[in-house]
């Protein structure tokens, strides 16, 4: 982990997420003349992130003599470049005045001019494609040089990363960033599963676990039962539509030597992390405490769907900051202040029977069709709220929506988010445990 500048928030790397085209380009026809194209039109959607390891000596001595200028680093990186394509420029200038002249010396002094300028140039050029060397690093800072490296399928390859990184919409290849957890072996793994994918075939899932296969981070396994292929798990859970989570293990290595060496289960690993005191098949003569890298780990999917029994359900009440952050549900806050203004005409009453404020009941929210209360997998639509109404409710309905939908209602938004906070709570219950995790028989392995 590195230390970000203060102007690099989180929403503008959330926002890389979206670099489609890059994704497609880099990932999927990754040819030179793709690339060229893709640059010569400027249909780059990713950005550059400063990656420093550690602080440039000349870099920081500059910030501390300039304060003002502290956050814009990227200046006194790009320095070197800009001082060495400046002055080839200036010669360049110099050179077309003195050529213009009709004495002999100022022309040999002009043809001089013009070849320096021009090895210059081709040095800089030349000299930026050894950029993991240290004292040429400042090379990969120039937007033009990386520009034309990205245009020629120029790969940064070296024992370090380099303090420039090229972040795209990694979807192509693995866009649940499992991967990236994976490396760390973690032991406990939270995925958000929310690909475009109506029928559960989880290719996206199914997608990421080909490549920690094929890169041999990790081989998958049901904790139920090991000897079961862990496709059956992902069939199984497509046909039970009901299920709101998916439990997978993960076995973490690729050859035998290497699960034994420096680590062991996962059991002792967590139960350093927890404070230890889990109950374990083994004696207690036999247990002891790993420090060494994870062993196995627990992959926990939540995947944007619904189940059966809530499709019925009836189109609630946008969220607000009350029940975000005190956890109680509208219908709990419609009683609170019907209890406190005491009148009826501060609330309506739910077709269920439950009584919520006016401000907050349906007729206020502007969704009906046909005189009847909308469900919530019913849905649709794009921009406001009015679009759920009649004709205009159109497109995949909720809880489905289409990518290139990109301007939820306020409806849609707030219903995806109950969605998500009902679907993961048993997910979460479960990640939280402080206790042992494991199924009994992985606690026996050795």
């Amino acid at each position: 982990y590195v230390a970000t500048p203060p102007w690099r928030s989180v929403g503008k790397c959330m926002a890389l997420a979206a670099a489609a085209t890059d994704a497609f380009i880099l990932g999927m026809f990754d040819r030179l003349r793709y690339r060229f194209w893709l640059e010569f039109l400027n249909l780059r959607m990713g950005d550059y992130l400063l990656f420093e390891r550690r602080r440039n000596p000349c870099v920081a001595w500059c910030q501390r003599r300039m304060p003002s200028c502290r956050r814009e680093s990227f200046f006194f990186y790009e320095f070197p470049v800009v001082a060495c394509g400046g002055s080839a420029f200036v010669l360049f200038i110099v050179a077309s005045i003195l050529s213009q002249s009709d004495q002999e010396n100022r022309c040999q002094s002009s043809r001089h001019l013009y070849v320096a300028s021009v090895y210059i140039v081709l040095i800089v050029f030349v000299l930026s494609f050894f950029g993991f060397v240290p004292f040429l690093e400042f090379f990969v800072h120039s937007p033009m040089l990386r520009q034309i490296h990205m245009a020629m399928r120029y790969y940064h390859i070296s024992e370090t990363p380099p303090s420039m990184i090229y972040v795209s919409d990694g979807g192509v290849q693995d866009c649940t960033g499992v991967l990236q957890l994976m490396l760390r072996r973690c032991g406990r793994i939270l995925l958000a599963l929310a690909a475009a994918d109506p029928e559960d075939d989880l290719a996206a899932l199914r997608a990421t676990m080909k490549i920690a296969v094929k890169s041999k981070l990790g081989s998958f396994y049901d904790p139920k039962d090991p000897r079961r292929d862990v496709s059956l798990l992902l069939d199984e859970f497509k046909q039970n539509r009901s299920q709101t989570y998916l439990h997978i293990g993960i076995s973490y290595g690729w050859d035998r030597g290497e699960h034994g060496s420096g680590a062991a289960g996962a059991a002792g690993a967590e139960g350093a992390a927890a404070g230890g005191g889990e109950t374990s098949a083994r004696p207690e003569a036999q247990r002891r405490t790993f420090t060494g890298p994870q062993r196995t780990g627990h992959l926990l999917v939540v995947k944007n769907r619904l189940p059966p029994s809530w499709e019925d359900i009836e189109l609630e009440p946008p969220l607000t900051e009350a029940e975000i952050i005190g956890g109680a549900s509208w219908k709990e806050e419609g009683e609170e202040e019907e209890s406190s203004e005491g009148g009826s005409s501060a609330h309506t009453r739910h077709a269920s029977g439950d009584s919520i404020p006016a401000f907050k009941s349906m007729h206020s929210f502007g969704l009906r069709s046909g005189g009847k209360r909308l469900a919530t997998a019913e849905l649709g639509g794009c921009c406001c709220n009015c679009c759920h109404v009649g004709c205009c409710n159109v497109g995949p309905k909720f809880p489905h929506v289409a990518n290139a939908n990109q301007c939820l209602t306020p409806a849609l938004f707030s219903s995806l988010c109950r969605l998500g906070h009902r679907l993961s709570q048993d997910a979460i219950e479960l990640l939280c445990q402080q206790d042992c995790f494991e199924e009994p028989w992985e606690q026996c392995v050795q």
